[in-house]
């Protein structure tokens, strides 16, 4: 009976980001829907390493789940990475992911410090398997020299329930989900034109908004404007069956975009930063647009950063033409997205065939 420690991104505490405990349950599913004999655990990945010890080293192989590619990693990020390696176990990265530098000018390449790029490539050269997220994340991997990656896709797709079926032809949209923007204070006015856009576009649809985390400024618009606003993040087991019978996600969470395609719902993504570029780039259907923050005067003479009223109207203007025409777009789609999904069994069942 083999064991994995499953280094996840999501804490009970702080924000409860549910689309974190999507990444390390998505990996915990995959180990125990095929391969019963093998136990896992899952640990914090910026524990401490006294909380985190027991853990890693009660497993036979550590996998790291959508690694987060980020300045600091081995000090801040993975603050007990450092120990990991040096322990000799077996240890596999699945689904790494980076926020690279979307917005002004600056360098894609020089976004993360040498030290951290450094610790990047030894890990690549020890992993039992490295895979990345997105083509954004190994463009990145290629581009700083970390052997071995190669993409793989999002663990977060696994929904194995929706094997085998594809997205169908329709124009009845009764149930929309929109999923709440990271940043609120800079996105409300974002926001406003998205849920007033929705809103025209299907009168007699029941809206709701999702809250994947804490995020008081939109539950309080939300309660302003007479908007459903459901705190998903409060259930991270359950909360994302939400978009279990949704007919439609529209909104800023890369986590709320994929849970409603694994389930085989139109789904349209505004992508805040690197990660939302990350999947636009990745999916091969034109569904989301960017929507990185931008500069503005303030009314000061300073400036201040924020979120276009024009990317929520892009988005509005793509779902009203595929509304037209039953939202063909997506037909076949779910080929490519079960295909992501298989892909990360296949490593995943590569890890379990190493352990020993």
């Amino acid at each position: 009976m083999g064991k994995v420690a499953i280094v996840g991104t999501y804490r009970d505490r702080g924000t409860r980001n549910i689309g974190d405990g999507l990444i390390g349950r998505s990996v915990a599913a995959m180990i125990a829907d095929s391969h019963k004999s093998v136990q896992a655990r899952q640990v914090f990945r910026a524990a401490d390493w006294e909380e985190a010890r027991p853990t890693i080293e009660w497993a036979d192989h550590i996998i790291f789940a959508c690694l987060a590619i980020r300045r600091n990693l081995a000090t801040k990020t993975y603050p007990y990475i450092r120990e990991v390696l040096d322990s000799g176990k077996p240890y596999s990265i699945l689904a790494a992911g980076t926020d690279m530098p979307v917005k002004a000018n600056e360098d894609f390449g020089d976004s993360i410090d040498a030290e951290s790029v450094e610790i990047l490539r030894e890990v690549g050269r020890g992993a039992t398997c490295f895979t990345t997220r997105g083509v954004l994340s190994q463009y990145y991997c290629e581009l700083v020299g970390v052997p071995n990656s190669v993409y793989g896709g999002d663990v977060a797709f696994y929904y194995p329930e929706a094997y085998g079926r594809d997205f169908f032809l329709a124009t009845d949209i009764a149930d929309i989900v929109i999923s709440d923007p990271h940043r609120a204070d800079r996105y409300l006015s974002s926001m406003d034109v998205l849920i007033n856009g929705l809103r025209n576009m299907f009168p007699a649809a029941r809206i709701r908004v999702a809250l994947h985390g804490v995020n008081d400024e939109i539950e309080e618009y939300c309660a302003t404007n007479s908007i459903e606003a459901v705190r998903i993040y409060e259930d991270v087991d359950s909360g994302l069956s939400i978009y279990d019978s949704c007919d439609l996600h529209v909104g800023y969470r890369v986590h709320g975009h994929v849970s409603a395609l694994a389930r085989r719902a139109y789904s349209y993504l505004l992508e805040q930063d690197g990660r939302g570029a990350d999947y636009g780039l990745t999916l091969t259907r034109k569904v989301s647009v960017p929507h990185f923050l931008q500069p503005y005067t303030d009314g000061t003479n300073g400036r201040t950063l924020k979120g276009s009223i024009a990317a929520p109207q892009q988005l509005l203007g793509l779902i009203a033409h595929d509304l037209a025409d039953g939202f063909s777009r997506f037909v076949g789609f779910g080929r490519e997205l079960e295909g992501i999904s298989r892909t990360n069994e296949e490593y995943v069942a590569q890890i379990v065939r190493s352990l020993k």
